[in-house]
């Protein structure tokens, strides 16, 4: 499966070394890392019988490059790249502060 997503990655630039990563962002927020805002080309579909606890994709523990950052660190991204599928940052804090 990894070669498959290697492959899918070829040609792809973006801020990680990590090809999927590239993908994945290529694909949930096209064009995001110049500054555009086009909607993502994922369609999340929810299939409660096909659940499963969890999935992590890479070679190392969850987390990727923030297992190896100082807690003091923090990120500028925006607001929209740190959403869940299903889940927007808006709506996450109208949850957050109720």
């Amino acid at each position: 499966m990894y070669g498959d997503l290697q492959h899918l990655s070829e040609g792809l630039e973006g801020r990680s070394k990590n090809p999927v990563s590239v993908l994945f962002d290529a694909l949930l927020r096209p064009e995001a890392d110049f500054g555009l805002d086009f909607p993502s080309v994922v369609r999340w579909e929810h299939h409660p019988e096909q659940k499963i606890g969890h999935v992590v994709l890479g070679k190392g523990p969850a987390g990727g490059s923030w297992q190896k950052m100082e807690t003091s660190t923090l990120t500028i991204s925006q607001g929209s790249w740190m959403e869940l599928p299903g889940l927007t940052i808006k709506e996450w804090e109208l949850l957050r502060n109720r």
